[in-house]
């Protein structure tokens, strides 16, 4: 579990950090062609993993999550190509921490809202102090 947290902190972490680099070595130019070979890039490497790892079960989850699959994706890619727009036109000592407290606080209201879900008092205090370390961190 830890692996695939420290995976997911790196990698978007990381995913920002292009986003950004690339935007200013290229004077705001060809983000369209940058988002595509992401796109690109991630579908090939995602592919190969799950072949290697569930051989059987791609397919048939491939199928049963083909919308939830579509949504989440066009969720990425707009978000993504928003980093990539505002990188140039907003600090991004602004920018960073409201999308990392922004994605603490939308799946927060999701899970309560949409999903129904019933937190516990140490899930609620988790997302907290999750969100107040955002905010020390860009003190």
């Amino acid at each position: 579990w830890v692996l695939y947290v420290v995976l997911a902190f790196v990698g978007n972490g990381m995913c920002s950090t292009v986003q950004k680099v690339q935007q200013l070595n290229q004077a705001g130019l060809y983000k369209n062609e940058f988002m595509i070979v992401a796109l690109v890039i991630s579908a090939i490497a995602m592919g190969i993993f799950a072949l290697c790892t569930e051989k059987k079960k791609v397919l048939p989850h491939l199928k049963a999550g083909f919308l939830l699959y579509t949504a989440n994706g066009l969720a990425n890619g707009i978000t993504n190509f928003l980093v990539i727009f505002l990188s140039l036109r907003t600090p991004a000592s602004v920018m960073f921490p409201v999308i990392s407290a922004g994605g603490i606080v939308l799946t927060f209201l999701i899970s309560l809202f949409f999903y129904k879900e019933k937190l516990s008092k140490w899930q609620i205090l988790g997302s907290a102090l999750g969100l107040v370390s955002v905010i020390f961190l860009n003190l």
